[in-house]
């Protein structure tokens, strides 16, 4: 396999909008919560990734356990950002 390979399958594979799903009110504290990060000096880059992370726990129906260390570590940025 190489990159031309990679690009197809990207091209073909279907879009999953999680967030979507989500009411309007949770996408606008999902801003909110990218505000914050960036005030607390994460790049945007992280603090979108971060948002991404959030949208996944709230819509995986995976447990605590069951999260990838990136989810984790998202959420107790949430959990910082709702205190």
């Amino acid at each position: 396999m190489d990159i031309k390979d990679l690009v197809e399958m990207a091209k073909n594979s279907p879009k999953g909008d999680r967030e979507s799903v989500l009411p309007t009110e949770t996408r606008q504290e999902l801003d909110a919560f990218v505000k914050f990060l960036r005030a607390e000096g994460k790049t945007e880059a992280t603090a979108r990734s971060y948002r991404s992370y959030v949208v996944t726990a709230l819509t995986s129906g995976d447990t605590w356990d069951e999260f990838s260390s990136d989810v984790r570590s998202a959420l107790r940025a949430l959990a910082r950002f709702q205190a």
